[in-house]
């Protein structure tokens, strides 16, 4: 069986198997099968905080699985949630994208201390320096007095580079 048949099968049995509701994002059961009953929302949550759901033989993320519900294919690389929102599995909130484009819509890391993604405090010059990562590269974005200068010089930069994954 090829690649696009299996595929093919595989949708028509989750379709078979789950609802998908593409405004609340959420997975509901349509059969009762082992610890599972009909209509009850279907999916776990995984260590990573994504929801994940075991169906057609294995666990799949449910972002996913959207995909594969809506579009009857499996996405080419990743799944981007456009508000962050790990479990927040609405149509709208679902993107295709590359793993560049997934890693540029991230929050700030933990270990950021101004709470702006971009930008740190830089004690030799008593400012806020801003800088931005792409093409596998780190820009030198610049100084700046107040936060919030930084963080607009930031949220410019990142529009230009990484547009709507910024």
């Amino acid at each position: 069986m090829d690649d696009a048949t299996l595929a093919q099968e595989q949708h028509a049995r989750l379709l078979e198997l789950l609802y998908y509701h593409p405004e609340s994002g959420d997975f509901i059961w349509l059969v009762s099968r082992g610890g599972e009953r009909f209509g009850t929302q279907a999916g776990t949550l995984n260590v990573k905080g994504y929801l994940q759901i075991r169906v057609l033989g294995q666990i799949y993320l449910a972002h996913r699985l959207v995909w594969f519900y809506v579009k009857g294919k499996w996405p080419k690389e990743q799944i981007d949630h456009e508000d962050l929102c790990k479990t927040n599995n609405s149509w709208k909130n679902l993107r295709d994208a590359n793993f560049a484009q997934n890693r540029h819509n991230v929050s700030a890391p933990a270990t950021n201390t101004s709470g702006v993604k971009g930008v740190r405090w830089f004690p030799r010059y008593q400012k806020f320096h801003a800088q931005i990562r792409a093409h596998n590269k780190r820009y030198h974005i610049g100084y700046f007095p107040t936060l919030s200068e930084a963080a607009m010089a930031y949220a410019e930069a990142a529009r230009k580079l990484h547009q709507e994954f910024a």
